[in-house]
């Protein structure tokens, strides 16, 4: 496994790189405190995880985060306990409390490992359409698109919302469905993307999912209508 650190505090940077040459599962660890050469390493360089101290002088942790491949695995660390929370509202693998002893290291890197493994098997379905894994909160969850209804962009937020249940993640609504079929989904508004399976009725402004009444974009009502065959 491939690691890199960006961390404004050298001692504990440097508590980090040890662990990682300790636990014997990475075979690269790249170790900074400048955002800047953490981010230009990143494009150049595949890596698996990533330990982001939250705390920096110019940016926080959680903005350098925005800047990352939504796959990476991001495990945060920070002096504040109050940090903790945050760090899972931004989808976080996990959290890790200065100071850091190696056996809570060691299951942080554990929890990656499962993260590495859940990944994998998204990867291997990306082709069996009837299913569909989401990034909830630091794992991933599994959700037949035969019950997804629709899903509604909210800010940095998308809600999918299923026949008995629904999810939040941390997405935009842009990418939340380029990973849907595109025979199946259709966007009607710049806030909503529906089930074109599970629309129950349709009129000149409106289309009606589920229980949810749902405004369809001027630009897009022509095109809804030819989508489900309507004259």
């Amino acid at each position: 496994m491939k690691c890199a650190i960006l961390d404004d505090a050298s001692p504990d940077r440097l508590i980090l790189e040890r662990y990682c040459q300790r636990s014997e599962i990475f075979d690269s660890v790249y170790s900074t405190d400048n955002p800047s050469a953490f981010l230009d390493y990143l494009k150049n360089h595949r890596v698996d995880l990533v330990f982001i101290d939250v705390h920096l002088p110019r940016k926080s942790g959680f903005e350098i985060m925005q800047q990352l491949d939504e796959s990476l695995a991001v495990v945060f660390i920070s002096a504040d306990p109050l940090s903790a929370a945050s760090a899972f509202d931004h989808d976080a693998i996990d959290f890790l409390l200065k100071p850091i002893s190696f056996k809570r290291f060691q299951r942080s890197v554990e929890k990656v490992a499962d993260y590495q493994s859940a990944l994998q098997a998204l990867l291997n379905s990306e082709n069996r359409e009837e299913e569909l894994f989401i990034k909830v909160k630091g794992s991933y969850v599994k959700i037949n698109l035969d019950e997804l209804l629709y899903i509604q962009a909210n800010g940095d937020y998308v809600r999918f919302v299923l026949e008995n249940q629904e999810y939040i993640i941390h997405s935009t609504l842009k990418n939340a469905l380029s990973g849907l079929p595109e025979r199946d989904f259709m966007k009607v508004h710049r806030s909503y993307a529906v089930n074109l399976n599970k629309v129950s009725d349709v009129t000149s402004k409106y289309v009606e999912v589920g229980e949810q009444r749902i405004a369809v974009s001027k630009s897009n009502r022509e095109l809804l209508k030819n989508r489900l065959n309507l004259s």
